[in-house]
């Protein structure tokens, strides 16, 4: 509401969106190459693990690394969740004496019938662990994870490829490089339509204080449509 009253573009950076593997399984999915969708899957698990310093401001978990992958669910299906069931729980000791959380799980039902499920972590010892499955009746989509380098070697000894990369900067580069010429181009130009809109912020906000609500009360919680109906493009 700031920015509309000052005529300025409010750009919210859920950088997925950008990244050319989920570009394409998005690209797939509205075209109908997996035919009906039955199933969604998303895993995210964080390398490094981030300091308490941080995690002390970050909002929670959900706020902060869930949001991500429920955009990307929402994006790829195009459609709103009508419920969502989520748990969490602590692993480390020292998140857990802030208050905070680590492991999650968090399943989504949208009205098509597909459920889509969600596994995040803040410990992955093998690297920034990201991956997307769409599932349907004509097949299946994979998105694996990034490796520090693409060749995988076969040979009497086994199957060999390179480490999972570092960690987010490394591993959406691309995405970022794409989001920010974006804003830039939204910028000199105020016609051009942003690709995240403030109903899908507001949206995946809604989504993830569900979740929470979820976590804390131990049952599914309903969402209500968004009053007017949304396709998420």
């Amino acid at each position: 509401d700031v920015a509309a009253a000052v005529n300025r573009p409010l750009y919210c950076a859920f950088q997925r969106r950008f990244d050319p593997g989920y570009m394409k399984i998005h690209r797939q999915v509205r075209e109908g190459k997996l035919g009906k969708i039955y199933q969604l899957k998303t895993t995210s698990r964080d390398s490094p693990v981030p300091s308490i310093d941080y995690l002390k401001i970050s909002h929670g978990m959900y706020n902060d690394c869930a949001v991500h992958d429920i955009d990307l669910v929402c994006w790829v299906l195009g459609e709103e969740p009508e419920g969502v069931i989520a748990q969490g729980t602590t692993m480390d000791p020292e998140i857990a004496a802030i208050g905070d959380i680590d492991t999650i799980a968090i399943i989504l039902k949208f009205p098509s019938g597909v459920l889509a499920t969600i596994d995040l972590s803040r410990h992955s010892s093998y690297g920034y662990d990201h991956r997307l499955e769409v599932f349907g009746d004509k097949g299946m989509l994979v998105c694996e994870n990034a490796t520090e380098d693409p060749v995988v070697s076969y040979n009497q000894d086994g199957v060999t490829s390179a480490k999972v990369v570092h960690s987010f900067p490394q591993r959406f580069e691309m995405a970022y490089r794409r989001e920010m010429n974006e804003f830039i181009d939204v910028i000199r130009d105020p016609t051009l339509s942003l690709k995240v809109q403030r109903k899908d912020t507001l949206l995946t906000s809604r989504i993830v204080n569900a979740c929470e609500k979820s976590a804390r009360e131990g049952r599914m919680v309903p969402l209500e449509p968004t009053p007017e109906p949304q396709v998420i493009k």
